[in-house]
């Protein structure tokens, strides 16, 4: 990928700086488990008490939403102490909060791709940090010097302005943080008395898609495998969707057999297992074999 394609996406995926001032909200899914949303993304942080600490499923793309949410959780559980976090895939919008995770002590795991995706973007940052002055400065010469410049141009250089220099300002500070643990089979880690099944799921929404499953709490958390607000974003051609459409079929089984019934979506509102199949029905309607 060009240096140029890579700061065009960095510049575009990171969106509105201000949204970092969004409210959180949260759902109490069980007594011991916390549902997280950051209204920036609606994206969700599922965090899980157990008697050997906090359990942690995804961050936000925001530092400071990342952090409030875990000091409230804390509070709202009784328990401060970050045994474990979990990536369900690697995307800035769940990945970003890593810097705190890690402040706090915690580990990370993740899928191999999940880790390798992260440890590009330190990379793309560090271009996106060299080129935003450049391109920023670049606009508001154009500005400047172009009496001739149709409305619509100007309008479009103060949105590039105003989006690449809010984001510069929003992210100067961050560290892309990889996860600490990698895997890539179906992997069973046990914090305290609390099991959790880390079910790889591989290509589909991602390169390296987790659904993690804790079977005590009757929950299943699935990043941006299926959503239950809205219908899923696909490209048939960046996206997997035969092999998307059947690791959808047999979470469904595995989480039926282990008596699961509250799906948590990395994005919008916890819902049901119903979610997976809807998701299944709306890829089939994408697919180009």
């Amino acid at each position: 990928m060009s240096t140029r394609i890579v700061f065009a996406l960095i510049a575009l995926a990171m969106g509105p700086a201000s949204a970092a001032a969004e409210p959180l909200t949260f759902t109490r899914v069980r007594p011991n488990v916390l549902v997280v949303r950051d209204s920036s993304y609606a994206s969700n942080m599922t965090v899980v008490r157990t008697s050997g600490g906090l359990v942690v499923v995804d961050g936000f793309m925001y530092r400071n939403s990342t952090r409030e949410a875990l000091d409230r959780v804390a509070d709202s559980l009784g328990e401060r102490r970050i045994a474990l976090a979990i990536n369900t895939h690697g995307h800035d919008d769940h990945t970003w909060g890593n810097q705190i995770l890690r402040e706090r002590g915690a580990p990370i795991l993740a899928h191999d791709s999940t880790t390798a995706y992260v440890r590009a973007r330190i990379g793309q940052m560090e271009e996106f940090r060299r080129r935003a002055p450049v391109a920023v400065k670049a606009a508001e010469d154009s500005l400047a010097a172009g009496d001739s410049l149709s409305d619509a141009t100007r309008t479009r250089l103060r949105n590039r302005i105003a989006r690449i220099g809010g984001n510069f300002n929003a992210h100067q500070d961050l560290v892309v943080t990889p996860p600490t643990v990698s895997f890539s089979r179906d992997t069973t880690i046990t914090v305290g008395r609390t099991r959790f099944l880390l079910r790889v799921i591989g290509s589909a929404h991602s390169k390296g898609d987790v659904a993690v499953l804790v079977p005590s709490e009757r929950i299943i958390a699935v990043g941006d495998l299926a959503l239950t607000d809205e219908l899923i974003r696909a490209d048939p051609r960046e996206n997997d969707l035969a092999h998307w459409i059947a690791s959808l079929d047999r979470l469904a089984q595995d989480a039926r057999e282990r008596k699961i019934d509250r799906l948590i979506p990395g994005h919008g509102s916890v819902g049901t297992l119903g979610a997976l199949a809807r998701t299944r029905d709306h890829l089939k309607t994408l697919r180009v074999d």
